[in-house]
């Protein structure tokens, strides 16, 4: 083929390699440039999280009795600047501050006036914990892996006598081989939430010691625990039976009487305490969860604890509750 070429001009193939050159620097900057956008974003998103914090603890020590307050009402009292959302100037940023404070001295249980922030903007939704080793995404609650990560409630020593509630609404990220019990506090005594794991069937149970029997009683479901699937399960002892609810559903039940036997060890999320370690390590989201000295009728059941596809609306009073969102 014969190249046209003018003396004062360029041939067609160097014109058209150069706007081939032109297109590969023009895409390695336009790639560069959104990355840079959103590291930036995320900079900002993180800046404003870091904020609500600050702000929160000043609110926090006005409001000594609150435990929790949205980010617009942290700005509407002018405890916090603004939640302008820096991706979107014209819109606004919604979420809220949670505060937890410590419950017993345990290097591992959260720190005093840990906070959880969820942010909620139109193109970006994040959660944090600080200071603390719980992870959470924002609308999945938190996470734990029962061994570096889990959540002390405390309670230890506390005296439940012949009855008591668990309520928790959980998703399994993996399931052991081994039993593993996410929700209580055993030690030769308490009791707890948990799946067997024997023969890669994981059906739910709930443990606890009878004072009586000197041994632990055991209520075993013949229902299999999936993975990545929400469920809401009660567990309740009323004085003659220990019995196990599934979305609603009563699924197991074992004759028991007397007072279950106190446990020196805290209430854990996320595994089994024992000699100051976790055994059984539990790998859980859990959003919400709920403990009461007393029992809850199976019409409340069906009402507040049947549909695990919506965190918990219980009204009633509790020993101890906590909603992560």
């Amino acid at each position: 083929m014969k190249i046209i070429k003018s003396n004062n001009g360029f041939t067609l193939i160097e014109i058209l390699g150069a706007i081939v050159i032109l297109g590969i620097l023009m895409g390695i900057g336009v790639g560069a440039y959104t990355k840079y956008r959103k590291q930036a974003a995320e900079t900002s998103y993180d800046l404003i999280k870091k904020n609500a914090i600050t702000a929160a603890e000043n609110y926090f020590i006005d409001n000594p009795d609150e435990d929790e307050v949205s980010l617009q009402e942290l700005v509407d009292k002018s405890y916090l600047e603004t939640v302008q959302d820096p991706e979107l100037k014209k819109e606004t940023c919604d979420g809220k501050v949670s505060i937890f404070e410590k419950e017993e001295k345990n290097e591992k249980s959260l720190e005093e006036n840990t906070y959880m922030v969820n942010l909620i903007c139109k193109k970006h939704k994040s959660c944090v914990i600080i200071p603390s080793s719980l992870s959470c995404t924002s609308g999945e609650g938190i996470e734990t892996d029962g061994e570096e990560t889990y959540y002390n409630v405390g309670l230890e020593n506390y005296d439940f006598k012949d009855k008591l509630t668990y309520a928790i609404r959980v998703k399994f990220n993996s399931l052991s081989s081994e039993p593993m019990e996410y929700f209580g506090n055993w030690e030769g005594a308490g009791g707890g939430l948990g799946v067997t794991g024997e023969d890669k069937n994981h059906s739910f149970f709930i443990n606890l010691y009878s004072e009586n029997r000197d041994c632990y009683v055991r209520a075993q479901s013949s229902v299999t625990a999936l993975k990545n699937v929400w469920y809401i399960v009660v567990g309740m002892y009323d004085g003659e039976n220990i019995k196990l609810y599934l979305d609603g559903r009563l699924i197991a039940t074992k004759e028991m009487t007397g007072n279950v036997r106190k446990s020196t060890s805290g209430i854990i999320v996320g595994g089994n305490p024992q000699n100051n370690g976790l055994l059984n390590p539990a790998n859980i989201s859990v959003t919400d969860f709920l403990i009461l000295n007393d029992t809850i009728t199976d019409e409340e059941i069906s009402q507040y604890f049947s549909n695990p596809k919506k965190q918990f609306n219980y009204p009633g009073d509790t020993l101890y509750s906590k909603s992560f969102e």
